[in-house]
C-alpha cells in the first residue's frame, strides 16, 4: 500500500511540474511578435524546399477571408501591419495526415490560418526566400503543410497555389 502512494505522489508531481513548465511557455510564447520572421523561419528561406515534417499535415485549401490587420489582432509593428498575415480558409482535401492529426478538422471545415510570408507576393518582400511565393487572394486554391501549435492555431509557412 506505501508503494502506490508514493508512485500516485511521483505521478502528481509529474503532472504538476508538465503544468507549470506549459504556462511557464504560453506567458513566454504571448510576449513574441506573433508574425516575426524567427530562426527557424529563416532557415526554411535560404535552406532546402522540401524539409517538411512527417507530424504535420498537408492540406488543399481554399482562402475564403483575408483579415485586415485590426481583425487579425496582430503586432502593429510588424510586416503585417502593411501586408496581410492572417486568413480564414477552408480545408478542401487533407492529402497527407501527419501524427499530429488527430481529426481536429476535416474536408469542409473552416479555419484562421497565420501565412509566415504574408499572403502577398514574397518577390521583394523576402528576396532570400529560394522559390518566391505568388501570394493568394480571396478565393485562391492552394496546398500547404499546416504547423499547428500548442493552442490549436495554424500556420502555413510555404504554399503551391493551385
Amino acid at each position: 500500500m506505501e508503494k502506490i502512494s508514493i508512485v500516485i505522489f511521483i505521478v502528481t508531481l509529474a503532472a504538476c511540474s508538465n503544468r507549470s513548465n506549459k504556462v511557464t511557455n504560453e506567458i513566454y510564447q504571448s510576449k513574441v511578435e506573433i508574425s516575426s520572421v524567427d530562426m527557424e523561419d529563416e532557415y526554411l528561406m535560404k535552406g532546402p524546399l522540401n524539409n517538411s515534417s512527417p507530424k504535420n499535415t498537408k492540406v488543399m485549401a481554399k482562402v475564403l477571408e483575408i483579415l485586415s490587420p485590426s481583425q487579425a489582432g496582430i503586432d502593429m509593428n510588424s510586416i503585417c501591419k502593411n501586408h496581410p498575415c492572417r486568413s480564414k480558409i477552408e480545408f478542401l482535401a487533407i492529402t497527407h495526415r501527419g501524427s499530429n492529426f488527430h481529426g481536429q478538422y476535416n474536408e469542409g471545415d473552416t479555419a484562421t490560418a497565420r501565412f509566415t510570408f504574408t499572403l502577398d507576393a514574397t518577390e521583394s518582400l523576402f528576396p532570400e526566400l529560394n522559390s518566391p511565393l505568388p501570394g493568394l487572394a480571396n478565393g485562391d486554391f492552394f496546398e500547404a503543410e499546416l504547423f499547428e501549435n500548442d493552442r490549436g492555431e495554424y500556420t502555413i509557412q510555404i504554399y503551391d497555389k493551385k
